[in-house]
């Protein structure tokens, strides 16, 4: 009998604690300057500092007036693939697009398509010639080149030491010349995170 009250009163009082705990959650909207680094790993913030930095100066580097003095017209550019080599899961999808809005906007740089995403114009494209009016529809075989292929990949080192440890992601990008091979921009960008921990008293 005692065990039955004893149970019964746990499990009331397990109810009482959930309800208060779903009464207690407040949800405030924050904007993309003001976003927390809660448990210090890669975030929304990291991403768009990073690509920011790193387009900024792949934009001011030489390669981009050598070209433009050779060829005079503004590159193209795609984007390859960038390698998620840290040891937690970092959505490499958000930072690339990240990097394209930087290079788009610029004005400087022409982008093109990446390879999944070109699937789908292809497919239009096709639809086009059966349906589309002789005055509107796109040619086929007429696509874009890209002169440059921007890569590269995330790395992430710990150092811990009791309740304190530091992470250190590295992000490397390059840019290679398609038709020769030749990488014409190469940087690395450290972004260190001092993490502490508070110990739990009982």
């Amino acid at each position: 009998m005692k065990k039955v009250l004893f149970l019964s009163i746990l499990t009331i009082a397990l109810i009482l604690l959930s309800s208060c705990a779903s009464q207690n959650t407040k949800v405030t909207r924050v904007s993309d300057d003001e976003i927390p680094d809660l448990s210090g790993r890669w975030n929304a913030t990291d991403s768009r500092d990073v690509s920011q930095q790193m387009i900024m100066s792949m934009l001011s580097s030489g390669w981009l007036p050598n070209f433009r003095n050779e060829e005079d017209r503004a590159p193209r550019i795609i984007l390859g693939k960038i390698a998620n080599l840290s040891d937690e899961h970092i959505e490499t999808d958000i930072f690339m697009k990240d990097i394209e809005r930087e290079l788009t906007n610029s004005g400087k740089v022409k982008f093109v398509s990446a390879k999944n995403e070109r699937t789908y114009i292809r497919e239009e494209r096709n639809d086009q010639q059966s349906y589309a009016s002789d005055e509107t529809v796109k040619a086929l075989a007429n696509e874009t080149a890209a002169d440059y292929m921007l890569m590269g990949s995330i790395k992430s080192l710990r150092d811990v030491v009791e309740n304190q440890q530091v992470i250190t992601y590295q992000v490397d990008l390059e840019l290679v010349n398609i038709e020769t091979n030749e990488k014409v921009w190469l940087e690395t960008l450290p972004k260190n995170k001092l993490i502490y921990h508070k110990k739990v008293k009982f």
